[in-house]
């Protein structure tokens, strides 16, 4: 079982027995100690020992073994514990977990019939080189020299395989600057200052990201009284920049990043569509390339061979 699925097993979990049965946390703990899921039973008991000898449940979850809980993860727990609303936190964590695995899904569903052409490709190129080996041996046919160019273009063909695998997964993977806005949107529902919200959606995208820098640098401008506008620059897309604009003129900011996330999921759907329909056609490409490649390889040996009998 993979860490990403094993979070989402004890986030679904806790949110089950904690959030839907009201359950109190060191009840829900005791119950998962329980659980067919050995992962869960070790790291429900680990938890258990941690808090019993007075660690939060944060630092808990922080050394767990058995989970590699994320940093955005350990920090919604830590600020639930400042607050005092774990439940809060435990429905959002919930929904990150599954947006991630809905993520996750549709790459794996976009990765299945490059995978199926790349595997019959591969089976095609096994069978010449066989058959090159058996009905060309001992003719002018050189069957090292062909036998090394088929593994040059089956190992080009693997690159093209590997290229359009990333890029599947970095448009069709989790959105960062989604997560931040949707992060922030929580935050500020809650109650919480737009500054403080805004370090949550930082710590999302990265302190060091492009994206990163512009909360920083928000932040810095609400703490000294700047409105959202002019705080949160962001010129280049043009749409949120109108968002910020009816939220200052509206005054109702809670409500203006839950716009911005609806804008800015319709528009990811829009491009993974896009993105889906040019997949098939540039694996065919790649794909008609390389057989002939394979094609050519073995034809111009023979034909050589051929005229040169005559």
């Amino acid at each position: 079982m993979t860490n990403l699925k094993k979070i989402k097993v004890f986030t679904d979990s806790v949110f089950e027995l904690y959030v839907a049965e009201k359950v109190p946390l060191e009840k829900c703990l005791e119950i998962l100690v329980k659980s067919k899921f050995s992962f869960l039973r070790k790291s429900a008991v680990f938890l258990l020992k941690e808090m019993k000898c007075g660690a939060y449940f944060s630092n808990a979850l922080f050394k767990c073994p058995y989970v590699n809980f994320d940093s955005v993860y350990l920090s919604f727990i830590s600020f639930a514990e400042k607050t005092g609303d774990l439940e809060s936190s435990i429905i959002y964590l919930q929904q990150r977990c599954k947006r991630k695995e809905e993520n996750l899904q549709k790459i794996i569903g976009s990765s299945v019939y490059p995978a199926f052409i790349f595997m019959l490709t591969i089976f095609i190129f096994a069978f010449l080189i066989f058959f090159c080996k058996k009905n060309f041996a001992g003719s002018l046919f050189e069957y090292s020299q062909v036998k090394a160019k088929l593994i040059r273009a089956a190992l080009f063909f693997f690159l093209i395989f590997l290229i359009i695998l990333g890029f599947l997964k970095k448009k069709l993977g989790e959105n960062k600057i989604l997560e931040a806005f949707k992060t922030v949107d929580f935050l500020v529902k809650a109650g919480n200052p737009l500054s403080q919200a805004f370090i949550y959606g930082r710590l999302i995208v990265g302190s060091d990201s492009k994206i990163g820098h512009l909360f920083e640098k928000a932040e810095k401008k609400l703490e000294e009284g700047i409105n959202l506008t002019s705080a949160f620059d962001f010129k280049q897309v043009k749409a949120l920049g109108d968002a910020f604009y009816f939220a200052e003129k509206t005054g109702n900011q809670i409500n203006v990043f839950e716009k911005i996330c609806k804008w800015m999921e319709v528009k990811n759907e829009k491009n993974r569509k896009i993105y889906l329909s040019l997949v098939e056609p540039l694996f065919i490409t790649a794909t008609g390339l390389f057989l002939m490649t394979l094609v050519l390889t073995l034809l111009f040996p023979v034909i050589s061979d051929i005229n040169l009998t005559i």
